[in-house]
């Protein structure tokens, strides 16, 4: 690992387990081959021109005659899953930078994307101070990653139990595999033991607590107050200019507070939680006080003040698009949509997998080379 400090040392790629199949760019002839008849059964003038993929959706770009109406998409659509047979299939119009269209579909057998390529093929692998986080592949096989100071808080929309996307795991990951004790802090709120590993590392702030709990926000509320009262003496705005201030041993680590479930706030009879948690959306992002919410429950539809707090958002299948619009068109499981706060446009995303072995060793690298 690199030397950071007094034994303290980042954990090695070589920890991170294995990468992504390499097959995972090769097309399917046959589909590509199904695709050209379909488009003449249907009298339309289309052809496939050209494919990507990042190993769990595909994408077949097709050149359309110039006289072919953006507004006969959906018909064509409806059209096409009924020539392919393929219920999953959604068009993208038009493919940036083109006038062709792209036709996605699901890839069978999908090759996943495993944290080693994410951390690899990113800038992550620089170990810069950054905050940065990876999260997956778009369907044109680059990273999504992003900047957590940029990210403000994050809300994750529709990740269902049985979806066994670990959205969380991957921006955790991402910082804990280039950030020390004195850089970051995570906090856990959640009713069950998915987080509690991260509990065991020198990271953690807190006791885990459930965020049903009337007193579950109030360890963070007063951190932000605390912080705001400081950094207004210190005459800075930001965590950045207070942390070039002060001696060192005065710095503030970011903090990052899991929500597991975000409904438990919002419908709990007692209002001060979700008063507290609206403070700390508003002011904590300055500060170095960043929320990352799960709502898993599509039903429940969020207010708008919170879904404009929770700037940027990583939201999966959800037929009634609650959170994001298109979500509706998203296969369920490892599929989903990512809007940041620079730019209105969803990505469309394929989740990366961290598996237990993985995530351990992390965890005892981080616990024994962090003294």
């Amino acid at each position: 690992g690199k030397r950071i400090g007094p034994m303290i040392t980042q954990p090695g790629v070589g920890i991170l387990g294995t990468a992504q199949a390499a097959d995972y760019k090769e097309a399917d002839a046959e589909l590509a081959k199904k695709i050209d008849e379909a488009f003449v059964r249907l009298n339309v003038e289309g052809k496939v021109i050209g494919y990507t993929s990042n190993g769990i959706i595909g994408r077949y770009e097709v050149k359309l005659n110039r006289a072919f109406r953006v507004s006969n998409i959906p018909r064509l659509n409806a059209a096409l899953k009924a020539e392919l047979g393929l219920e999953d299939l959604r068009i993208m119009s038009p493919l940036i930078g083109t006038s062709n269209i792209g036709l996605e579909v699901p890839v069978s057998p999908a090759r996943p994307i495993t944290f080693r390529t994410l951390f690899e093929a990113s800038s992550l692998k620089l170990r810069k101070s950054d905050y940065k986080f990876a999260v997956g592949k778009t369907v044109d096989d680059k990273i999504f990653s992003y900047e957590l100071s940029k990210a403000g808080h994050i809300l994750i929309h529709g990740n269902r139990p049985n979806y066994d996307t670990p959205v969380i795991d991957n921006i955790l990951l991402s910082l804990l595999m280039k950030h020390n004790t004195h850089d970051l802090k995570i906090a856990i709120r959640a009713d069950n033991d998915t987080y509690d590993d991260y509990l065991d590392v020198p990271h953690s702030y807190g006791e885990r607590m459930s965020p049903s709990d009337n007193d579950s926000m109030k360890l963070f509320l007063k951190e932000l107050n605390d912080r705001s009262v400081q950094f207004r003496r210190a005459h800075v705005r930001n965590i950045q200019s207070y942390n070039s201030r002060v001696k060192f041993e005065s710095r503030k680590p970011t903090l990052v507070i899991i929500i597991d479930d975000l409904s438990a706030i919002i419908k709990n009879k007692n209002p001060e939680p979700a008063r507290a948690l609206i403070q700390i959306l508003k002011q904590g992002k300055p500060l170095g006080i960043h929320v990352i919410a799960n709502h898993p429950e599509t039903e429940d539809a969020l207010r708008y003040e919170m879904l404009q707090l929770l700037q940027t958002k990583i939201a999966f299948y959800d037929s009634n698009n609650n959170a994001v619009n298109g979500t509706d068109e998203l296969t369920e499981g490892n599929d989903a949509l990512a809007v940041i706060p620079t730019s209105n446009k969803p990505n469309r995303i394929s989740i990366g997998t961290v598996t237990k072995q993985v995530k351990q060793s992390v965890f005892d690298h981080i616990k024994h080379n962090n003294r």
